[in-house]
């Protein structure tokens, strides 16, 4: 997924649960979760692109997510607590950070990271636009729903 989806769904689970104990481990397991969809994302097609071009469509996917992830918070939920928002959103992108980070940019080895590198590349569904971001939009509106709607 984007990282504007992952923290899209982050925000949604920082609004449902002020405790960290709960939130951080739901924001966690949920990036895994949402992953198992088939979707689009900077990762598509990431044989045709450049190493460079794939860090570009990172870091702007990245950076799109931490402003609509605050827009959102504040405007749609009217709240204010933008550090527990972003503890919440930054655990929900943590898997992809790492494998940015240790694959692309530090270009680490260890039994570790290469482990959570092959797990983030068989969970990972691809599926090519439009598709692949409607299949985002329909988990978020899922995963609202549950929260809000189901789980009261």
């Amino acid at each position: 997924m984007t990282a504007t989806s992952h923290a899209l769904l982050g925000t949604l689970v920082a609004v449902r649960f002020t405790d960290p104990v709960v939130s951080v481990p739901l924001a966690l397991g949920l990036h895994y979760v949402a992953d198992f969809v088939p979707h689009w994302d900077s990762g598509t097609n990431r044989r045709e692109k450049s190493e460079k071009r794939f860090l570009i469509e990172a870091i702007i996917d990245g950076l799109i997510s931490i402003v609509v992830a605050g827009l959102a918070y504040y405007y749609i939920f009217g709240l204010n607590s933008f550090y527990y928002l972003y503890l919440i959103v930054g655990i929900s992108l943590l898997p992809d950070i790492l494998t940015v980070m240790t694959r692309f940019v530090m270009k680490k080895k260890s039994v570790l990271w290469d482990w959570h590198n092959r797990l983030q590349s068989r969970i990972n569904q691809r599926m090519q636009l439009p598709w692949g971001l409607l299949t985002q939009i329909i988990t978020i509106g899922v995963v609202y729903i549950f929260l809000f709607r189901i789980f009261i």
